[in-house]
């Protein structure tokens, strides 16, 4: 028996992905844009994952109905077993409607704006996180540094990041490339502050939503950008602070200090450690 099978409720609850958008189906409709297959013969809608990123995301799945879950599949690449997979499925017509009208099934060649207009503002990063998860990756290391880069077909049509990027005030380069078995195309945030605003808005509130290793990632990222900070307080600078520290607010030390407000509350807090507050 599949996870989540019962005789009373064999399929997703369509609404959910249509009237009464919820923060789980909004994740799942940006999953699926990034890695989802839709098979108009048989109405099908699946993905295929690393088993521990579908064991991540299962409940958020089955929040909305009934899917099919696959015992692990094994897949091998050039006669070397790769991560083990599993695949999350549905036939129900309902739901391949949604995703038809909203061009899911022709994704490379289209954008996802249609299905945006249709998600409530304070759901949209549920989408955003979806699409993240799937295509994006968040990249911290001395090669690359810091940054979140999106992967797309060569004629990939920007204009949805690029509408996000604007409306969090934050920078982004695109980049095609053609190679000997096509073309691609990324979209990619790669100043540390902008990395953080996107990073932010995508994983405002975290609730479990998502695969885990990415959110470990952008953790990994904020504590980075957060040790960064604190790294360059001279004594005087730290002996100011701890001298004003509960006499003026931090919003005032910032200005005095000429430091950002975060540097000011990351110092505090490794004051506090240090017991020297």
């Amino acid at each position: 028996m599949n996870i989540g099978e019962n005789k009373n409720k064999k399929k997703v609850n369509v609404s959910l992905f249509e009237h009464n958008i919820s923060k789980e189906s909004s994740y799942i409709l940006g999953l699926l844009w990034a890695d989802g297959h839709i098979r108009e013969q048989d109405k099908l809608t699946s993905i295929n994952c690393i088993e521990s990123d579908i064991n991540d995301v299962t409940n958020v799945f089955l929040k909305t109905g009934y899917w099919n879950i696959s015992k692990p599949i094994i897949k091998t690449h050039k006669g070397n077993q790769v991560k083990t997979q599993k695949k999350i499925s549905t036939s129900t017509w309902g739901l391949f409607e949604i995703l038809k009208k909203n061009d899911y099934i022709n994704k490379s060649n289209s954008t996802p704006n249609k299905i945006l207009h249709t998600i409530h503002e304070d759901l949209k990063r549920y989408w955003f996180r979806g699409y993240l998860d799937g295509d994006g990756c968040i990249k911290l290391g001395k090669k690359y540094g810091i940054e979140v880069v999106f992967a797309g077909p060569y004629n990939q049509d920007w204009s949805f990041m690029i509408d996000l990027c604007d409306k969090l005030n934050i920078d982004f380069t695109i980049d095609n490339r053609v190679v000997k078995i096509g073309g691609y195309s990324h979209f990619r945030v790669n100043k540390k502050n902008d990395v953080k605003i996107l990073c932010d808005y995508i994983y405002c509130d975290y609730d479990s939503i998502g695969f885990s290793r990415k959110y470990k990632k952008y953790i990994d990222i904020i504590n980075y950008i957060d040790e960064k900070s604190i790294r360059f307080w001279s004594k005087k600078d730290e002996e100011f602070l701890i001298e004003n520290y509960g006499k003026i607010t931090s919003v005032e030390c910032s200005k005095q200090l000429d430091k950002k407000l975060s540097s000011v509350y990351n110092k505090i807090s490794q004051l506090k450690k240090q017991n020297k507050i």
